[in-house]
């Protein structure tokens, strides 16, 4: 069953000169897939992540997702299905560094409804299952290289969202980190999350279930 649909994404940024960051993109992933995109420095990959993510406004093309072409909406379904579908895991984690990471956790259950005590609850249950429990209450710096994205990885999947967009989740990490954060990613898509992954190292890439390469704005499997 297709589940993420792209068909000819086109992408350029206009920074003085015109630069054409997806020519024709088009490629489909089912749902529950674990799919790493690949590709010289430069390619598209971050962009593409962001445009199946709605963080990049298309101009050309679609992008249909569970049957939503995500483009063709009001910018209030457009912000739902961000809330709603879509989970983030940036290279740089991002972590607020004011706050605790079971605060850090917290923030995308904000807009959820539910009471305090039940998104604590919750943050601290998915800080327990990505390996921090006793951490909970550590600030960022507070945490080791190996544990500061375990609590990205915690904050990204808090709201179980149906699809995962991680980028370069490892690539400030050395290799034996690296390998734990994939077996938790993968873990993750064993319980029927859809995930889609940027990296350039193809040992990392080995692991997914398929490769989507991007190369001068265009995709190839």
């Amino acid at each position: 069953m297709v589940f993420i649909d792209v068909k000819g994404a086109r992408k350029e940024f206009n920074i003085g000169v015109s630069i054409i960051a997806l020519k024709d993109v088009t490629f489909s992933v089912e749902q529950g897939e674990f799919v790493g995109i690949m590709g010289p420095s430069g390619s598209g990959k971050s962009t593409l992540l962001n445009i199946v993510g709605g963080l990049e406004q298309l101009d050309g093309g679609a992008v249909t997702v569970d049957d939503m072409d995500i483009y063709d909406t009001t910018s209030a379904t457009l912000a739902n299905y961000r809330r709603e579908y879509v989970g983030f895991i940036f290279q740089q984690f991002h972590l607020i560094p004011t706050l605790t990471a079971v605060e850090n956790v917290c923030l995308p259950l904000m807009l959820s409804g539910l009471p305090g005590d039940e998104q604590l609850e919750r943050a601290r249950e998915v800080l327990d299952w990505v390996g921090l429990k006793g951490l909970e209450d550590r600030l960022p710096h507070q945490l080791s290289g190996g544990e500061q994205p375990r609590v990205a990885i915690a904050r990204a999947t808090v709201n179980e969202p149906l699809i995962l967009l991680a980028d370069e989740p490892t690539g400030n990490l050395d290799s034996t980190t690296g390998e734990e954060i994939m077996k938790l990613l993968r873990r993750l898509n064993d319980k029927g999350t859809t995930i889609l992954f940027v990296t350039h190292d193809q040992r990392l890439g080995a692991e997914a279930d398929r490769i989507v390469r991007i190369k001068d704005g265009v995709a190839h499997e």
